[in-house]
């Protein structure tokens, strides 16, 4: 079982949003971390509420990932 998931907003077959629930839903301590190009604050709290960690803009964001990927493990 993974302990992390950096996972996409949008999926060839479906959404982030519903495959935030399915993973949620079978390993509900994985730890969840979306990447997106949305800047919808409707997307990103809803992501948030659903179990996910931080929500991520793919254009503006990803030097925070080393930041909570530290803050998460300690290392």
């Amino acid at each position: 079982t993974p302990e992390l998931i950096l996972l996409d907003s949008w999926l060839p077959d479906g959404t982030g949003i519903s495959m935030l629930k399915e993973l949620k839903a079978l390993y509900p301590g994985l730890i969840v971390i979306i990447l997106s190009n949305s800047g919808s604050q409707y997307y990103k709290d809803k992501c948030l509420e659903l179990g996910a960690v931080a929500v991520l803009d793919k254009s503006s964001d990803l030097p925070e990932l080393m930041e909570i990927l530290h803050k998460l493990f300690d290392v």
